[in-house]
């Protein structure tokens, strides 16, 4: 059978060397595994444009750090979290097929659809971008002084009263 070890996005996520620099990257990207998606699902590719000019519009809406100055799509991790996050669906008449993006990312790895995991790699790639093993190892982020050891953080049963 197959496992996380032996899948296809296994293979492309080792190969795919760094997240997307430019949000063109990002965007045309996340556009061709949507319509790739709706493709492989026979659904118009209507719903892949619509739902990707949504989601464009969501991260372009949200501010950047830096006190709100700027905009996510100067910051492509960022952007990329957002897609991750966004609660915006699919859409259609269809109500099985109107799935937010992270499920779409998801049934895909399920999938293990083959043609779809070079897009999707290289997306997830970029939502990892910003997890803490990865910024630990950017020279623009450092850790402060009050992180516990190493940067590890444990979990508790409960909160002090």
């Amino acid at each position: 059978g197959k496992t996380f070890g032996s899948s296809n996005f296994k293979a492309q996520y080792k190969g795919s060397a760094h997240s997307f620099k430019y949000q063109h990257e990002l965007c045309g990207t996340l556009l061709e595994f949507l319509r790739g998606y709706c493709t492989r699902e026979n659904l118009p590719l209507s719903l892949a444009e619509d739902l990707f000019e949504r989601l464009q519009r969501e991260i372009l809406r949200q501010k950047a750090g830096n006190g709100g100055k700027g905009h996510l799509m100067e910051q492509v991790p960022l952007a990329a979290q957002v897609l991750w996050t966004s609660a915006l669906t699919l859409g259609g008449s269809d109500e099985e097929h109107d799935r937010e993006f992270a499920f779409i990312i998801n049934y895909i790895l399920r999938c293990d659809d083959g043609a779809l995991m070079p897009l999707l790699a290289a997306i997830v790639r970029s939502i990892n971008s910003l997890n803490l093993k990865n910024r630990r190892q950017r020279k623009d982020m450092q850790i402060p002084e009050h992180f516990p050891p190493g940067g590890l953080l444990f979990r508790g049963g409960g909160l002090p009263d």
